[in-house]
């Protein structure tokens, strides 16, 4: 009677930490509309107690966040309208420019053009959690996804060796155009660092519990040890550790990050022997996603 009354009363102790582990996880993992469950709402002993705290803070953070995003939204859609004046400012500028100010007229037009990439990429990161919250997902087939990528690399940049044999058929749930995007910006970023003459590599396979790894390798200068995991963070930059000042703001790695955090897939980065760098995505196939 002793043994089992000591063994219900650990279950009824560690059952419930084993649960608000589990959703901790999830948090830490970016999924912040995770909640303890109802299970605890009637406990009246310290792990309710733990658990009522744990929905508080991440009700908090949620709410934080989306805050943040919105905010980040809005800014970027306000920023058009004075970046159109801009524009046709700089139209009318031109047209009427005799050749002296031309130089500084070019300027502009680059600056702008950075400008308005950064917002539509700050826009692209609002779009990807909106499409989260829409839960707007349905099969895909990744292979054939990844060969359009491809292909239109290729296309935009025919001198670049990139290489791609293919994969063995991979379908999953997702949205085509996010999980496109993240592909893509991992390819761009890859083909940013490389030296022109130098291979871009992207090979993909499968594990037996579903899983798809795709990797896609560079031999560009790598990634400061210390900073593989910041990499994926929104406007970092590790310019002087690539090699060459960056065209970019740091956000495309950002999106594919988030992209595969949305389809409970993840990604990783790490430094290749012989130099460059090597980012791989992962994500759980069709049959093994929740």
């Amino acid at each position: 009677m002793a043994g089992l009354v000591s063994f219900l009363l650990a279950r009824y102790i560690t059952a419930p930490i084993g649960r608000l582990q589990a959703a901790s996880r999830k948090l830490a993992a970016g999924r912040f509309d995770t909640r303890s469950g109802a299970s605890f709402l009637g406990r009246r002993d310290e792990i309710g107690d733990l658990a009522r705290d744990f929905d508080r803070m991440a009700a908090k953070l949620e709410r934080l966040l989306t805050q943040r995003e919105i905010l980040l939204r809005d800014i970027s859609h306000e920023l058009r309208s004075p970046l159109t004046r801009l524009r046709m400012a700089l139209v009318l500028a031109q047209r009427r420019d005799s050749g002296a100010a031309r130089d500084h007229l070019e300027r502009i037009e680059m600056e702008a053009d950075r400008l308005e990439n950064l917002i539509g990429q700050v826009l692209n990161l609002a779009r990807i959690d909106l499409a989260q919250q829409q839960n707007d997902q349905h099969p895909v087939d990744f292979t054939a996804l990844v060969d359009h990528v491809v292909a239109d690399a290729r296309y935009e940049q025919p001198s670049r060796n990139i290489v791609w044999a293919g994969g063995p058929a991979c379908d999953i749930r997702g949205d085509s155009a996010a999980l496109s995007s993240a592909v893509e910006n991992v390819l761009r970023n890859a083909l940013n660092y490389s030296p022109a003459d130098q291979t871009v590599q992207l090979a993909m396979r499968t594990e037996g519990n579903g899983q798809i790894h795709l990797c896609i390798s560079d031999r560009g200068p790598g990634v400061p040890e210390g900073d593989l995991e910041r990499i994926f963070e929104p406007f970092f930059q590790v310019d002087e550790s690539r090699g060459h000042a960056s065209t970019g703001f740091g956000v495309g790695l950002a999106i594919s990050a988030r992209v595969l955090r949305i389809h409970d897939g993840s990604i990783t980065a790490r430094n290749r022997d012989g130099g460059g760098l090597e980012v791989c995505l992962t994500l759980p196939g069709a049959t093994g996603h929740a």
